[in-house]
């Protein structure tokens, strides 16, 4: 309903929003039913079960949905930042927003109603199970939830006993992921597995169209036989030209489009590298192919060479030399290409003036004969049955075919003479300016390409830096890198200020700066399951991983929530802070557990059965279940231990007042 009134569409995105919610909706709920199931084994009445469970967990929750939900609001205010991933990614974080919110107020308000008078709450003794077969199903299963607690329960008390060793393990375990995770690759975008393959073909300036067209259907010949699963293949040779009148008949284009629910089609990485081992066949033809989904969007390559080039001559000379460095050098990249192109062919009228003024020849009327003669001019315009047609009148195509052809244009001086252009000119075949980019008021040329896949961009660089100042050449890099270290920037603003929300958040509740600070260091221990987690599936971490990171600041620290506001209601009661630890981890255990197991099962299919489509928001379904997992675990012992360190005096404190 509020995405209706809010215009937000079913797209990709907002449906992986309900997948990312769908464990988390359940949350709230969850932990109402426990207290809920907790005051009914004491012997309470349905009614009066749920009114004093409602009271005991109420703040926990409302806390607990407000810091899922708070995370999100850096991300609106640095979407700009973020370009294209904050676009794709807001309406995802709205959805996600919308549905844990209403699960809120379903925990709130309809599940205590339901669990007191509609669905009323029992214990096995008040309503044991009649069907034998599922008597001793649920009898095993309660036992082995009643071992898991008591075995937890246990560990804890050693925990306790020990709070020293089990900090330094807790420590040492972060500070080796931290290691860990300087050693991950890094990227902008993960590798997404396109149905479409596009291969632009330039041929060199003044090539005719009919020799573009024959390489661009040799191409066309190949795929069709060696790559496996086409569904359409377009290809298109020449163009209409460019804004200087070239005639464009040098460059051509191929579009295969791939059968990708074909098991036996080729991906689009693998029908690149078929086109790729023929390249070597064209060797005066220049092939890329162009980016497609995200990466076409963000326009940047894996690396992007920019050399300063103050002197032109120069600047061209050194990038025809790192293009040959890394074509013959580098193996690990391919696709090498250079933003500077040759000249448009021209050809140079130099006119004798002197010579020119004595026949009564003006400059202007040359180039104005010359022009007409070879461009042409509009004589008149031929209407017919309402619609206009200009009348454009120049020399037949037989003579102005050949340079010599210009020599005999007449001009017609001011006596009226006719005068050959060969009289007073001569010409020159050159070639037009270089196009050349400008950034920061200074030249700059881009040498561009991507890595190989199995190789990481960051090791090539360093390669590709070494080879370089061997020959002397200075350049920065852009593209892949520079992308990745601005969205590294931009999300430690985002995670920061998503950190001073969530400490807020809890602040207010507990109405200190103390007990949000013990559930505050559970935020660092999603590093080590996100670490983990990547090096076991081998996967680089990317943009929308540290998505994952902004969600799982506002999820992880739930656990902690229920376990602190817990243990302090019974350290209020006149339990020592030891056995109130105890106490309230034992009690706290399924609920802490069902809630996290909700939300990681949720994301399981997302994280590890990830779709055609859905390349964008496995890396967050995977970072959530990995940082969630180890958060989860390490929270149930490292929270009772660090709040029995922090406010271990309590007790006796006000036993002395």
């Amino acid at each position: 309903l509020v995405m209706s009134l809010a215009g937000i569409t079913i797209n990709m995105m907002t449906l992986a929003g309900l997948i990312l919610g769908l464990g988390m909706i359940v949350d709230s709920s969850i932990v109402v039913l426990e207290s809920i199931t907790v005051f009914r084994a004491k012997g309470e009445k349905p009614s009066a079960a749920a009114i004093l469970a409602g009271e005991e967990v109420m703040s926990s929750i409302i806390a607990s949905t407000i810091t899922t939900v708070c995370v999100f609001l850096p991300i609106y205010l640095f979407k700009n930042q973020l370009e294209i991933i904050g676009v794709l990614v807001q309406d995802m974080l709205f959805t996600i927003g919308i549905s844990v919110l209403s699960s809120l107020f379903v925990a709130i308000f309809l599940v205590p109603v339901l669990a007191s008078k509609w669905l009323p709450v029992y214990s096995r003794l008040q309503k044991p199970l009649r069907n034998p077969v599922l008597a001793k199903i649920d009898g095993a299963v309660a036992k082995g939830l009643d071992a898991l607690t008591a075995g937890y329960k246990r560990i804890l008390s050693q925990a306790l006993r020990h709070r020293l060793v089990t900090i330094v393990l807790v420590v040492s375990a972060f500070l080796g992921s931290v290691f860990a995770l300087f050693k991950l690759e890094i990227v902008m975008l993960p590798d997404m597995d396109s149905d479409k393959v596009t291969l632009n073909i330039e041929m060199p300036l003044g090539t005719r169209y009919e020799d573009t067209k024959a390489v661009a259907l040799e191409m066309q010949e190949f795929a069709m036989a060696e790559i496996k699963g086409i569904k359409n293949i377009i290809t298109n040779a020449g163009s209409s030209g460019d804004m200087f009148g070239a005639s464009g008949g040098n460059v051509a284009s191929m579009t295969i489009i791939l059968d990708l629910d074909d098991p036996a089609a080729d991906s689009s990485q693998s029908a690149q590298e078929r086109l790729r081992s023929h390249f070597a066949d064209f060797p005066n033809a220049a092939f890329s192919f162009a980016k497609d989904g995200l990466a076409g969007i963000m326009g940047s390559s894996d690396i992007d060479i920019v050399l300063r080039a103050d002197d032109l001559a120069k600047g061209i000379s050194d990038a025809a030399l790192i293009k040959n460095i890394l074509e013959t050098q580098v193996p690990q990249v391919k696709d090498v290409a250079v933003d500077l192109n040759d000249g448009l062919p021209q050809v140079n009228v130099n006119i004798d003036r002197q010579r020119a003024y004595n026949m009564g020849l003006s400059v202007s009327a040359i180039a104005g004969e010359i022009a007409a003669a070879m461009n042409g001019v509009t004589a008149t315009s031929y209407r017919q049955r309402g619609t206009e047609y200009d009348v454009v009148l120049r020399l037949a195509k037989e003579d102005r075919y050949e340079l010599p052809d210009m020599g005999k244009i007449f001009v017609r001086s001011s006596s009226g003479a006719l005068f050959p252009v060969s009289n007073f000119a001569s010409f020159e075949k050159t070639q037009g300016p270089v196009a050349i980019s400008h950034e920061e008021q200074a030249r700059v040329i881009h040498i561009t390409a991507d890595v190989h896949e199995g190789f990481k961009i960051k090791d090539t660089e360093a390669k590709i830096k070494t080879l370089l100042a061997e020959h002397g050449i200075q350049v920065a890099f852009a593209g892949e890198t520079e992308n990745t270290q601005k969205m590294l920037g931009t999300f430690v603003l985002v995670i920061t200020l998503a950190l001073l929300l969530v400490f807020g958040v809890m602040a207010a509740q507990y109405e200190s700066f103390r007990d949000p600070f013990i559930n505050f260091c559970t935020i660092p221990l999603i590093v080590i399951g996100v670490v983990i987690i990547h090096l076991i599936t081998r996967q680089a971490m990317n943009a929308f991983t540290m998505m994952g990171f902004v969600m799982l600041a506002g999820i992880v620290v739930n656990n902690g929530i229920l376990l602190v506001d817990y243990t302090r209601l019974l350290v209020r009661q006149g339990m020592s802070v030891i056995n109130a630890c105890l106490q309230a981890g034992a009690s706290r255990f399924r609920p802490v557990l069902m809630t996290a197991l909700t939300t990681m099962l949720g994301l399981a299919p997302m994280a590890f059965f990830p779709g055609k489509s859905s390349m964008m928001t496995s890396p967050i379904g995977l970072a959530v279940f990995g940082g969630l997992a180890s958060a989860t675990l390490i929270t149930l012992f490292f929270i009772p231990v660090l709040y029995s360190l922090v406010n271990g005096k309590t007790k006796e404190q006000r036993d002395e007042n």
